[in-house]
C-alpha cells in the first residue's frame, strides 16, 4: 500500500514558495517533493522532455531499493543520493525517511551549493509537514506493474 497525501493550500503554498527560493538560489532547472510511494507533493522548474510522474515513481524505487541496502549491510540508511551523466546531475535526499526531496541541475549549478541549499529546504519542509495537518489516506493500493507500464509505454 501506498499513501495519498492531502495538504490544505496554505501548505502548499508555503512549500512552493521554498521551492521557488530553492531554484533561485542553485540554479538547479527543476525540484520535486514527493512521498516515499512516489506521490508528487509538489515540484517547480522545468526539464524539457522530464515526465514528472514516472520520474517521481521512479525515483521512489530507488529510495526504497537504497534504504533497504543499507539496513542490508547495517546502517540506518544513506541519507543522499548523487547522479551524473553527460548533461544532468540528479540529487535527493530524504526528510524522516517519509518523503524525498530531488533536484535536477546541470552543471552550471555547484554540487556544494545545492547541498547546502537542500539542508535548508530540508528543514523549511520538515517544519511545514509536521506543524500542519496532513491526511494521509492508507485506503487505496497502486499497483507498482502498471506505473512502471505506463512510464515505458510514454
Amino acid at each position: 500500500m501506498t499513501e495519498d497525501l492531502v495538504l490544505d493550500e496554505k501548505t502548499s503554498q508555503r512549500i512552493q514558495h521554498a521551492l521557488e527560493d530553492f531554484i533561485l538560489d542553485t540554479k538547479a532547472r527543476a525540484i520535486m517533493v514527493m512521498t516515499r510511494g512516489g506521490q508528487l507533493i509538489a515540484q517547480e522548474g522545468f526539464v524539457e522532455g522530464m515526465k514528472i510522474l514516472s520520474v517521481a515513481a521512479l525515483l521512489s524505487g530507488i529510495f526504497n531499493s537504497t534504504l533497504n541496502l543499507a539496513k542490508a549491510v547495517g546502517e540506518k540508511n544513506f541519507p543522499h543520493f548523487y547522479q551524473q551523466g553527460k548533461r544532468w546531475r540528479i540529487y535527493y535526499e530524504h526528510i524522516k525517511e517519509k518523503f524525498i526531496i530531488a533536484t535536477f541541475f546541470e552543471e552550471s549549478a555547484l554540487l556544494g551549493v545545492v547541498r547546502v541549499k537542500m539542508k535548508e529546504i530540508k528543514e523549511v519542509l520538515k517544519n511545514v509537514v509536521e506543524g500542519e495537518r496532513i491526511r494521509i489516506d492508507w485506503g487505496r493500493e497502486r499497483n507498482v506493474e502498471d506505473l512502471i507500464d505506463r512510464f515505458f509505454r510514454e
